[in-house]
């Protein structure tokens, strides 16, 4: 089961409430993905649920922090609210090879340290993606 819901973002608007797993072969259900933000939010006060605190920070909960799925505006917001986490990106980035970068996007390379000096600009500059290796799987027919 997922909680994953349609109007999260344009790619799993086109996702299915039902799917095959390819590699773990087993159906993988989202309960909720005709529901809206509105609808989960009332249904976690009715029945007095906790909330996940990642939401506050970032307006949605991450799924994965692989740089194919995140825009320089994701990484900017990670910045921002986690910056221990986010350094562990600037040193890994440090130990490519070449001094190659973390993040390659819209045909460029972004340096996270670049990121780091000055998330705001990013913020500016480009759109929050939101997308999640999750949403792939989900793009598969239904079961």
């Amino acid at each position: 089961m997922t909680g994953v819901r349609k109007d999260e973002s344009w790619m799993k608007s086109k996702c299915h409430k039902y799917v095959m797993h390819p590699l773990l072969k087993v159906p993988t259900y989202a309960p909720i993905f005709e529901w809206n933000r509105n609808t989960v939010i009332k249904y976690i006060k009715f029945h007095n649920l906790y909330e996940n605190p990642l939401y506050k920070l970032y307006g949605k909960a991450y799924d994965c922090w692989c740089s194919v799925y995140k825009s320089p505006a994701d990484f900017a917001l990670l910045a921002l609210n986690n910056p221990s986490f986010f350094k562990k990106f600037v040193n890994l980035e440090s130990k490519l090879r070449s001094g190659g970068s973390g993040l390659y996007y819209g045909r460029r390379k972004i340096y996270f340290w670049k990121i780091m000096e000055n998330p705001h600009a990013y913020l500016e500059r480009y759109k929050i993606k939101g997308l999640c290796p999750i949403c792939r799987l989900l793009f598969r027919p239904r079961i």
